[in-house]
């Protein structure tokens, strides 16, 4: 399976470890740039299916680039 990170320079700080949940973990970060904190959640796909599930979670957060809370 492919590897999709963000860009190294993308966030500035990690924090700490927000929320554990079996496949995925939330981290506080900040960006590099603008140091505004965001919630990355880090997700560990196990088999082709789990990536399909997971790449179709994100089509859904795309639905709410706009919100301010996500």
């Amino acid at each position: 399976m492919e590897e999709r990170f963000f860009s190294p320079d993308f966030f500035h700080e990690y924090f700490f470890l927000i929320l554990s949940r079996g496949f995925s973990f939330v981290d506080l970060v900040t960006n590099s740039r603008t140091h505004k904190p965001y919630a990355l959640k880090r997700i560990l796909c196990h088999s082709r299916e789990d990536e399909a599930k997971f790449l179709k979670e994100i089509e859904y957060m795309r639905q709410f680039r706009d919100h301010p809370n996500i």
